[in-house]
């Protein structure tokens, strides 16, 4: 009769998966990357985090008196964007470090 003997250590488990869970790099650096993708989408859209709330639209005057980018809310050259960009992946790199 042939059998399969199966060896295993509880404990170097353990161990690796501890290691595992102490190593957070990865796991940030995906979770950081879908929340910039949310964002960006978020943006593009001119949504609420809910996804289901549009962003209040523009005043009249407001609208009118915009240089640029008269139909976009919380837009005149991009820079909110950007530096929430910017401010985002600092945080990021932060916590990951």
């Amino acid at each position: 009769m042939t059998g399969v003997n199966i060896e295993f250590n509880v404990q170097d488990a353990l161990i690796n998966i501890e290691f595992a869970l102490l190593d957070t790099h990865g796991l940030f650096n995906h979770i950081s990357g879908t929340l910039l993708d949310i964002y960006e989408a978020r943006f593009n859209a001119q949504e609420s985090p809910d996804g289901i709330t549009p962003w209040q639209t523009l005043s009249p005057w407001y609208q009118e008196s915009k240089p640029k980018q008269k139909n976009k809310i919380l837009t005149l050259d991009g820079t909110l964007r950007r530096l929430f960009l910017i401010y985002i992946g600092i945080s990021i790199d932060l916590v990951i470090s």
